[in-house]
């Protein structure tokens, strides 16, 4: 096992990784939900899975790396693979399960955009939910974004997925 992961470890990363964000950009969500399920449920299982694989299954490169150093590349691999897990969540919210809808209403106090130094540009609307009395931040498409106004009343259907994280 060790010899595979070796050589191909690192593909098999960068699959997983882009894979990974395809979900993230089909999706409408509440700012970074999936990833606070992700880093609430599955931080500790793949600590354990991964520190267990270190210490059982790679003899070699745990010498040659030292334990100090092996455990940290092993802690910001679970790292990295905890936060491109998000996707996978939304995958999983979406497709399997109960799929509830939910009307989520309330008035539009703000539209931001971020533009990120990569390029990339994330479009928000804040709504203060009148069922919750809390303002929401939905991460929305551009497309959505552009129909939207400050001081509108905000109404749509969206789902509750099986993992209860709100999705369109």
């Amino acid at each position: 096992m060790e010899a595979f992961l070796t050589k191909y470890g690192s593909w098999f990363f960068i699959t997983f990784m882009v894979l990974g964000v395809i979900p993230i950009l089909q999706y409408d969500t509440i700012l970074n939900e999936p990833f606070f399920f992700a880093f609430d449920y599955l931080t500790i299982p793949v600590l354990i899975v991964s520190y267990f694989l270190y210490f059982t299954t790679f003899p070699k490169y745990r010498k040659q790396a030292g334990d100090i150093k092996g455990c940290l590349w092993v802690f910001m691999l679970c790292c990295l693979f905890i936060l491109m897990s998000q996707g996978y969540v939304m995958y999983v919210n979406a497709t399997f399960g109960t799929q509830l809808d939910t009307k989520l209403e309330g008035k539009i106090v703000e539209l931001d955009t971020y533009t990120s130094n990569k390029g990339g540009t994330s479009y928000y609307v804040y709504i203060d939910n009148t069922a919750t009395g809390e303002i929401l931040k939905l991460d929305v498409s551009k497309r959505h974004f552009d129909k939207l106004k400050v001081g509108n009343n905000y109404s749509e259907i969206w789902k509750t997925g099986s993992l209860d994280i709100l999705y369109r």
